[in-house]
Order: structure tokens, then sequence, then C-alpha cells
């Protein structure tokens, strides 16, 4: 009997008419397919509110079901405007529905809503409300409606001065980008579709998480294993040393001031010689080929260059390039000084003076250290500053030099920096660093990056930055005293004089003196053994390196000990005071206006 009126009231759901119209109703008010309106109507008899709840309720069932199955594909949005922007995540299990203009509509209600309420986190966003209902209850309604477990994946936002978004053709990839001040429209576009190619996990290098630096750099240690190191470790003269094997080089790019059509270089209007010959020479004598570049107007007929400016005979040049004038600077500032290849002289008070900053006072003092008669090398960055104030001061007496190959004159700095102005000679790079080598210098003048107890020093790398080391360490282990000179902070310090003493208006963030290098460039254990004399100089004050350490010795008026210099420190040095326990000030000098007389200084006047 049971079975019986159980099959009848089956019968009657089956055989209810139900109306064409209320299944479009009901198909556009839910997105279900119209056979499963059709039942629901069945069953709810014609009552359209029942149905809604009948396809609601099957899709909570279907989405309990598909729960533990995967959503991998789906559709990303954002829209950014004026100050804010978000993106949304809508994934599901297929590529098809994917592609579905109702369920890529769906995605774009979830990113309107979240765009007009801005919700702190994905939670918040689904217990939002579209026509009534939550988000996170559509989302399971849908999921019985269209078959597969739909989820909202993502959600984030961001507020900013200025925003854009990028939506990617396919809807597969998206990006929201916030700047701290507005820009370019195309500008911030560019950004954008950037930042959605490469996939940055950071904007600024300070915020790369650790893990994924070591995990970084241990793929690279895995890589260089597996490839084998190309340094070897030998034993010359019972000492371990590190030995470079040469290697064949297959194409030799150099510049030329004038090439003629056999291709014999000549040099007369550069600054440098950018060991141009020892390149050619690496390159022709191991199968490989040399290509110059000259500028148009200076390519010659044969014969008409003078054989004394030639440093790369025509044999060697395999291709010339005729280039713009644009594409043939002397250095990175300058298109042609004729001061810095020789063809002329200018005299020293030409040179625009500093201004009065760190940079001077730094400079300043480094130059107190100079030595009538000494051969001297002054480093790039703040080193620099040494020569400006050697032609401020009219100093004279020493000999400047480059790494790049110059000697005498004033070094220029900036986009000039390699050349020298007024030079006596220029080399090649690799001959000079045969007299660096061989012990030729007196005195050299060096960047100051990080520092620790031991006065050992960095510039050489910094986190997944690897800068390199140059020619530091070629310069500091053969020269018999050494100034490493910078700013005492990094990252925003801001410093002036007043009255002559030190004001240190913005503190820099960036600490230099550290606890422990994070790579050794200069080893002051091994200077101190060698019996080198090591000084540390800064705006604000002046270490020495002795055997027990690094020692404070002079400290700049206006300074205060503990929280400007101590404070600012990993470590705490020691201290060297005078018999009434003050420390020594630095020279009054350094910190005034007009020239310090160091020239009469020097000449003991």
């Amino acid at each position: 009997m049971q079975k019986k009126q159980q099959k009848n009231n089956n019968q009657k759901i089956t055989n209810m008419e139900i109306k064409a119209a209320d299944v479009m109703k009901l198909r556009h008010a839910t997105n279900a397919g119209m056979m499963d309106c059709k039942k629901a109507l069945q069953e709810a008899e014609g009552d359209f509110d029942k149905a809604v709840d009948i396809i609601r309720k099957r899709g909570l069932i279907v989405a309990s079901k598909r729960a533990d199955r995967e959503a991998k594909e789906g559709c990303v949005l954002a829209h950014a405007e004026g100050k804010k922007g978000v993106l949304v995540s809508l994934n599901c299990e297929t590529d098809f529905v994917a592609k579905n203009e109702n369920f890529i509509n769906f995605t774009k209600q979830i990113l309107d809503t979240a765009f007009e309420n801005m919700p702190a986190d994905k939670d918040a966003l689904l217990a939002l409300q579209i026509g009534g209902r939550s988000i996170a209850d559509q989302i399971s309604e849908q999921t019985g409606v269209i078959g597969e477990k739909l989820e909202l994946a993502y959600y984030g936002k961001i507020e900013a001065e200025a925003t854009i978004a990028y939506i990617h053709p396919g809807n597969k990839l998206a990006t929201v980008i916030g700047f701290n001040k507005d820009a370019d429209t195309q500008v911030k576009k560019d950004i954008a579709m950037q930042a959605a190619a490469m996939a940055p996990i950071a904007v600024d290098k300070n915020d790369v998480p650790q893990e994924v630096i070591a995990h970084e750099l241990e793929i690279g240690r895995d890589k260089a294993r597996e490839e084998g190191s190309y340094v070897k470790k030998v034993n010359f003269n019972g000492e371990e040393k590190l030995f470079y094997p040469s290697f064949p080089i297959d194409v030799a790019l150099i510049h030329a001031s004038y090439v003629d059509t056999q291709g014999n270089c000549s040099m007369e209007e550069e600054g440098t010689l950018a060991d141009i010959l020892p390149i050619a020479q690496a390159a022709y004598t191991t199968g490989g080929k040399v290509i110059v570049t000259v500028e148009k107007s200076h390519y010659v007929e044969y014969g008409s260059l003078d054989t004394r400016f030639v440093q790369v005979p025509g044999i060697y040049i395999e291709a010339i390039v005729l280039v713009d004038s644009d594409c043939a600077m002397q250095t990175n500032g300058s298109y042609h000084n004729e001061a810095f290849s020789g063809e002329k002289r200018i005299p020293m008070s030409a040179m625009d003076p500093m201004p009065m900053n760190a940079r001077k006072i730094i400079a300043r003092r480094c130059a107190m250290e100079l030595k009538a008669g000494a051969v001297v090398n002054l480093g790039i960055g703040m080193p620099e500053g040494v020569a400006n104030i050697v032609a401020e001061e009219g100093i004279e007496g020493m000999v400047l030099t480059t790494e790049s190959g110059t000697i005498g004159g004033v070094p220029a700095s900036g986009g000039d920096f390699g050349v020298t102005t007024n030079p006596d000679t220029i080399l090649h790079q690799s001959f000079q660093f045969d007299f660096y080598d061989g012990g030729g210098l007196d005195l050299c003048y060096l960047g100051l990056a990080e520092c620790d107890p031991h006065g050992s020093i960095n510039v050489s790398r910094f986190g997944p930055r690897i800068a390199g080391c140059g020619g530091f360490i070629n310069i500091t282990q053969c020269t018999p005293k050494v100034f490493f000179c910078g700013t005492f902070t990094a990252g925003g310090l801001k410093v002036k004089v007043e009255d002559g003493k030190v004001v240190i208006a913005q503190e820099g963030k960036n600490k230099k003196f550290v606890k422990s290098v994070e790579q050794v460039t200069f080893n002051g254990d091994i200077a101190n053994k060698n019996g080198q004399h090591v000084m540390y100089i800064t705006e604000r004050c002046v270490f020495v390196l002795k055997e027990d350490g690094l020692h404070l010795t002079e400290i700049a008026p206006g300074i205060d000990l503990q929280t400007q210099i101590l404070d600012q420190m990993e470590f705490e040095p020691i201290i060297d005071r005078n018999a009434d326990g003050s420390i020594t000030l630095m020279d009054a000098k350094l910190f005034a206006d007009g020239l310090m007389g160091l020239k009469e200084m020097k000449e003991g006047k």
C-alpha cells in the first residue's frame, strides 16, 4: 500500500503541467539547467519560491559530495580605480566551466562586491551578500547548478596613492599594483604587465624572505657542484692558492677613436686604453673574432693614422662597425673631453669646489693623510672625492692613479670615473695591476660598505646581490697604508654642518659596522699580520685597526658618542681616550667653509 501511494505521488509530480515561462524565470534566477528547473517546479507543485529552495538544497548536497575534488581551473579578475584595487580568483574543476559566460559573470559579481566593500580578508568577503544571500552560499549553490566544485581561491586588496589593474587575456592571470605616487597610465600599466609576466615575490630586496634567498643560493651551489668549479685550489710554494685557468674567447668587442680601412685602431681621443690590445690578442690567438666600433666620421684611409697612437693592429680585426656619435661617448658622462685624453691641459682652478656635506668632510679627512711623493690609488664612490679636494686645495707632490690605467692628474668622478683630468700617462689596465700587485702603491683609498670588529671589510656581496670585488683585493693586499672611507650609516642618511659642528638631520636605516660581514673582501687579521696601517674614515668619527681590533680614535664636534656612534654599531669598538677622558676631536678645519690650507700644511708652512 505504501509503495503504491509513493508511485501515485511521483505520477502526480511528473504529470503536473509546467509552463515554459516559469522554467525560464527559474533558470534566470538560479542559473540551473532547464531540466533541473522543470523538475524543481514539478516537485514544488508550481510554487516558485519552493522551487528555488529545492535547487539551492540540491546545490548544497552536490557541493558536499564534491568537497574533496580539486578545483585547479578558474577565472582571475582584477579591478583598480583611484586609490584602491582588488583581485579575486574563483576556481572550478575544468577549463570548459572556467570559460563559461555565466561563471565569468558570477566571478565579476564577486569582484564588484569586493571592490565596493573592501573586506579585510577572504572570509569577510565570503560573508558579504549578493542579492540577499552570502557569497559563500551562492558558491555552494552554483556548485550544484554547474556540477563542479567551486571555491574562492584568492582575494587580495591594495590601497595606495595610485593603483592599476591588469588582466591577461583568458582570465587566468591578473595583477593589481599600488604606487606611492601617481604616474603616467601607460607606465603603470607596463609595470603591472611586467609584474604579471615575471611574478616578483617582493617589491624591495629587503622584503625577500630569507628562506627564499637560502633556497636559491643552495640551487646555485648544487649547479656549481654538478658543473664543477672553474677555479682550482692549488699548492704553490707551500701555500694554498686559487688558480684561474685561461679559456678561449669567442668574440671581443672593442672601441677606438679612429680606425683605418685596414682595421688599424688608434686611441688618441680616449681617456683610457680599456685593455683593447690584450682583449683583442686573447680573442685572436684563441680563434675568436674581434669586432671594433668607431664613429662614422673617424673611419679613415689607410696610412693616415699616426703610428704612435695605434694600439691594435688591423691583422686582429674581423669586422669594423661604424656608429653614430651618440654611440661613441668617451665616458658614461662625456662625449669628448680633451683634458681626459691628454690632448690639452686645463688649470685645476677651473674645477668646481665640492659643496659642504658628508662627502666633503670624509674626502678632506682622507686628504689629510696624503704624503709628499706618495703614489696613490683612488677607488670608485666616496674615494673619488679625495681628487676633488686635491684640486680644490691645490695640493701637489703626490701622484694619483686609477685602476683603469691613468697615472698623474686628478681622477674624475661620477659618470666620468675611470678617466683623469690632465693625466701624465695612460696605461692599459692590466699593466696598471702589474704595478699594483708588485707593491707600487704607497696609499690607497677605497669604499666602506660593511666593517666588523676585526676591521674586515665587505664591498662585494649583499644578500642576493653580488657586486663582486673588482680590483679591491689586488689594491689592498700590497699597499702599506689603506684607508676605507664612507658614511657611518646608509639608507636615507642626511648630514649637515652648522657652526662647525656635524648635525645628523636623519639617521641612515642601515648599519655598516656589523658583528659579522656577509663576505670578507678585505681581511683585517691578515692586514695586522702583514703590518699594514689601516684607517676607517667617516663623517662623524675615525677608526684605526690595531692588533686587538678596531679603535675609535677621533670624533666629530657635535656628535654624541652613545646615540650617534655606539648605538648605530652592532659591536662596541675600543675607545682611545686622552688623559682627561676625552676623545680627540676631528680637525675643526674639516667643517669650515673655504679652503683648509692643506697645501700649506703639506709644505710645512
